[in-house]
């Protein structure tokens, strides 16, 4: 069985999650590793390189090039996935903080107008 963990292919073996590249463990060495998409290590507190530490949110990741498993968990808000969530990286980096405040704003609106719409159906 193949899958992947952050950017990079990993094959299951006798039970054990290993590198598909080096063979080792991906239970000890994880941290350790790059992405496999970018190249770059995780920042001292541990955010994805490409994000940095981004206002307003929880916890978040790029996708490590698969670009649907992008998501941010916002701090009041709902859990951004795949195209909504790379939308918004793109502000955070280029927007100062009220405007991101508005679009986290409109994002979480529109999601409950849209639940609304699917719950009159």
């Amino acid at each position: 069985m193949t899958n992947h963990l952050r950017g990079h292919k990993i094959t299951l073996s006798a039970g054990i999650w290993r590198y598909a590249d080096t063979g080792a463990p991906t239970a000890a060495t994880w941290r350790t590793r790059p992405c496999g998409h970018c190249g770059q290590h995780d920042t001292p507190e541990g955010h994805d390189a490409c994000l940095g530490r981004l206002p307003a949110v929880k916890n978040a990741c790029c996708g490590h090039g698969h670009r649907r498993e992008a998501y941010a968990q916002l701090r009041h808000g709902p859990t951004l996935r795949g195209r909504a969530a790379r939308a918004f990286f793109a502000l955070a980096r280029h927007a100062p903080a009220f405007t991101l405040y508005l679009a986290i704003l409109a994002v979480t609106a529109l999601f409950w107008w849209r639940l609304e719409a699917f719950l009159s159906l």
